[in-house]
């Protein structure tokens, strides 16, 4: 007969892949598929913003922390020490996405610039711990129904120059035109739509950078294109990809965008 411990222990480790897969789903749909020397920027701050919420819990009760460091080995005279951790994690936590989004700026704050980048965090993370597991919830559900369509993703990594937004939107559409592929233009679903905005409202300027006010959707018959600014998440049958992707990655070379 299997053990009881060795049950739990399946039970965890395959939650904790299902966790990580929806964690990855999330951030993709939230920030696109960016630059590589971002991409561990982002998920520091993604996770800091995810364990800030849990420090707090930690603090108004101490059986939270207990019970998350009996998940792993540690001595037991550290558990007096549980409140004083958590307290310590929740303040330095968001200090920590306030620094790391100083980071994603092309022109890094200095001096009370820095200071008032650092208490940024604050709100920030606030912002993204609550879109972040908004998302971990969605997007799931999102890939299970395309599954259940038998269509399939890819990506084109860009990077939309500083106000080049709504220009780059109207050209794709102009080129999937010529390429007869007529495409409409549309706000995303308001699960995707609402997270942006409330980035775009707290977040400092480099989530501003990364997530526009109104993600836009060009959707076509067995297409679906969301246009963030670092990426062009596209999603249909395998054949309108493929000619969709050619006719955008011709006309990126002449519009509002860098290929990356």
């Amino acid at each position: 007969m299997l053990p009881i411990g060795a049950l739990f222990a399946f039970v965890g480790r395959q939650l904790g892949r299902l966790l990580s897969l929806a964690f990855n789903w999330a951030t993709l749909v939230l920030f696109g598929q960016v630059a590589k020397d971002k991409q561990l920027l982002l998920s520091v701050m993604a996770v800091l913003s995810l364990v800030w919420p849990i420090a707090i819990a930690g603090v108004a009760l101490p059986s939270v922390g207990t019970f998350l460091l009996g998940l792993v080995t540690v001595p037991a005279w550290t558990e007096a020490w549980v409140r004083i951790g958590m307290l310590a994690l929740a303040l330095a936590a968001p200090l920590g996405v306030g620094f790391v989004a100083s980071r994603l700026r092309d022109r890094r704050p200095g001096g009370m610039g820095m200071v008032r980048a650092l208490l940024a965090g604050y709100p920030n993370a606030l912002a993204l711990a609550a879109v972040l597991i908004w998302l971990m919830v969605v997007t799931p559900v999102l890939q299970v129904s395309a599954l259940a369509r038998r269509h399939e993703t890819a990506h084109v990594p860009i990077a939309i120059k500083p106000g080049g937004y709504e220009t780059v939107v109207r050209d794709l559409t102009a080129a999937l035109g010529r390429a007869d592929m007529r495409v409409r233009r549309e706000q995303a679903p308001w699960p995707l739509a609402l997270p942006g905005r409330i980035l775009a409202f707290v977040g400092g300027a480099g989530v501003r950078a990364l997530v526009p006010e109104d993600l836009v959707q060009l959707r076509g018959r067995g297409l679906v294109i969301t246009i963030h600014p670092m990426d062009l998440g596209l999603t249909g049958k395998a054949k309108v990809i493929s000619r969709a992707r050619a006719a955008l990655v011709r006309e990126l070379s002449f519009t509002e965008a860098y290929q990356t």
